[in-house]
Parts: structure tokens; sequence; C-alpha cells
């Protein structure tokens, strides 16, 4: 132990010299008409979502290449807008006309082949082409609700209701064909955080309020979302489910205004998301403005992110001035293990991260990546405390 406190001491010594890194790059992904947003990202790094002229002119799109590409659609629908990629390329698109309450979802493929899975509003999609969102059923008082529900590869099929519901929507879904998402129980005005999980729909508990939504997940049992607090605050929430069973609730907090919500979750436990119209990244138990971690944000006010993939490549929407409203996806920058509060500056911030991390026993502090926590992650700190960040 006493070789470990004088390294650390060393390590704090060097705080003097503030070393410059790279950051994360921001691009403006561009539109066919005046605005645009970007809704998924697969780990290609191929982002989807909608280009539009005014509110009432939607049009799904892919992000490729220099400028936004339109999608194809079905014919009698006047509006558009892309929910969902897979790794295979497989985009859910919702087709829809105003007024109307029949919206429809087709799959469009690589090659521009179109699905009709009818009606049906999309939400997610896995790698086998699964799809889950919410299908409108008309009951017999006459009123529309909502039920989750999921397209199986051949017909939609509703998931069971939870505690007696007839409001509930799918959100995301797994690797393993766990689906998230939320459900009112009969008698309730408010709805409750929900686990599908073979059969059966788990309650996944709050963050001390009476209700919460779970909007995304990934596939080590990390589920995110928006929570209501004791105090009635919508929070961003990270819960762990491990068979079944909550084992950790985590309030990620807020950066303004006391709220704040979840929309993505990757596999390395980076969550994205918004807090008082600014977008946020959540990483080692620390919320970041992402506006702050942008090297040169030239413009932009970034107000929401919506998804991030594993490789931490981030898609969201804001305001890029003069241009308006866009679609934007932030690059991290290149690796910087010693950069622990992820401003691209080594600093004394970064040593106290460190010092913080490696007493507690968190993971953040294993920098040479062996899964323990010891003398050589210390010296591993150092030697990229003093290289410094590409």
């Amino acid at each position: 132990m006493k070789a470990q406190l004088i390294t650390l001491t060393a390590v704090v010594a060097l705080s003097g010299t503030a070393l410059a890194g790279t950051g994360y790059t921001v691009t403006d992904l561009g539109t066919i008409g005046i605005e645009a947003e970007a809704h998924a990202l697969n780990n290609a790094g191929l982002a989807v979502g909608m280009s539009y002229d005014t509110i009432r002119e939607h049009m799904s799109v892919r992000f490729d290449g220099p400028g936004p590409v339109p999608l194809p659609g079905l014919s009698g629908f006047t509006q558009s807008q892309a929910e969902a990629v897979n790794d295979s390329g497989l985009i859910a698109s919702l087709l829809f006309s105003l007024g109307s309450l029949s919206p429809h979802t087709v799959l469009v493929d690589s090659g521009g082949g179109l699905t009709d899975l009818g009606e049906f509003v999309p939400r997610s999609m896995d790698e086998q082409g699964r799809v889950v969102g919410v299908r409108p059923v008309l009951e017999s008082t006459g009123y529309f609700v909502e039920r989750a529900a999921m397209w199986n590869g051949s017909t939609i099929v509703d998931l069971p209701p939870f505690q007696g519901s007839t409001w509930s929507i799918a959100q995301d879904i797994d690797s393993t064909g766990r689906v998230v998402g939320s459900a009112i129980p009969a008698g309730a005005l408010r709805p409750r955080a929900v686990m599908w999980d073979n059969g059966s729909v788990i309650d996944l508990g709050t963050l001390g309020g009476a209700s919460a939504q779970a909007l995304a997940m990934n596939d080590l049992g990390d589920v995110v979302g928006v929570s209501d607090t004791a105090s009635g605050s919508p929070h961003a929430f990270l819960f762990h489910v491990e068979n079944g069973v909550v084992t950790s609730r985590t309030d990620l907090g807020f950066l303004g205004g006391d709220s704040s919500a979840a929309y993505g979750v990757n596999n390395a436990g980076q969550v994205v998301g918004a807090s008082h119209a600014r977008a946020f990244l959540w990483e080692n138990g620390v919320m970041h403005d992402l506006n702050d971690l942008v090297a040169d944000l030239d413009g932009w006010d970034m107000q929401a992110a919506w998804a991030i993939n594993d490789s931490g490549v981030i898609v969201g929407q804001g305001n890029h001035n003069p241009a308006g409203r866009r679609a934007f996806m932030v690059m991290p920058g290149a690796s910087c293990p010693a950069d622990l509060t992820l401003d691209g500056v080594l600093d004394l911030s970064d040593i106290a991260a460190f010092v913080s991390a490696f007493i507690s026993g968190d993971s953040a502090a294993d920098i040479n990546g062996d899964g323990v926590l010891d003398v050589a992650d210390v010296q591993s700190f150092s030697t990229q405390f003093v290289a410094g960040c590409p």
C-alpha cells in the first residue's frame, strides 16, 4: 500500500501542467428542407430520422454521405419519419397522415425493399429484425388506446398487460428479446416503468416518486429513462436488472432546472439524454453537458441526445447557428484514458477523479483494463497523464 501512496503523490505533483486533448467533434448531418432530427443510430455509424420544411411535411431519411437520403414509403401517406435502425441497415419507418389514426410501419432494407407491417408505431428494433412499439386499438367505448406490441418477423403480437393495464408502450428490445417500456395499471393515472421478460411483466420501480418510464436498454441489463423522485421532479435514471430483479437504481441527476431524461445507453454503460434543454453524456457517475465536451462548437447549441452506439458516437438535435434546428452527430476524440472528466484537458480534476475512483473501488480507475485495482493502475494513470492526450 505504501508504494501506491507514493505513486499517487507523484501523480498529484504533476498537476501543475495542463495537457490539451482533442475532445469531441460535432457534425451537422444536413437537411433536405429547413430542419432535421436524428432519432436512431447503429454500430456502423448510420443515423436515421427525418427532415422537413414545416411541421406538416415530415420525410424519413437516412443520414448517409454528404447529406440526408430520402427513404421510400407507401402511397396514401403524406408524412414519414425513421425511428429505428439495426446493424444490418434495416430501418423501421413510421408512415402517417395528419388527422388520421391509422399509422403504418414499413421496414426498409439496404436495397430499398419495403415490408408493410400494418397499423403500428415503431420505437426500436433488434438485430433479428424484431420491432417493438405500440399498436393503436379502438375500444368498445369508442376511444383509441395504445398497447405495447412487437413485430416478431411475421406478425404483430400484443405484449402481456401489466396489472390490468389497457395503455402501454414498448420502447426498446435487447439481444435476448427482453423489452422495456411503460404501462398504466388498471385504476391508476400514472405510468410505471416495466420490463417484459419471457412472458412476465416486471415493475422496475421508481426513484422514489409515483411514476417512471423506461426508454432504452443495453444488452447487459442496464435500463434508462425518466422517473419522478420523492420531491416530484423528473430525473434521468439508470436501473440494472439481473434475472428479472432490479439490483440497483441510480439517479443520474440534472444539469439545470431539476429535471432530466435519459434516452439511450450503450454496452459500455454510457448514457445520453437531455436536461433543461441541454444534451448530456453520463459516464462513470458524472453527467456532462455535451456542449462542454466538444472542442469546437461552431455555433451549436445541442439540446437533446437521442442515441449512442457502442463506439461512443452520439446523435441528437439542437440549434446550429445560423442554420437553425438540425440533427447532429458527435464523435469521440482519440482515446485518452487519463481524461476521466472527459473535458479534453488533463489537469487536477482528472487526478482527483482517479484518486476518488481508486479509493472507492470504482472500475473507472482500472486504467490498464485487467479487472483489478492495484498499483499497476496507478502507474498506468501516471504514464498516461504525463504522455497527454493525442
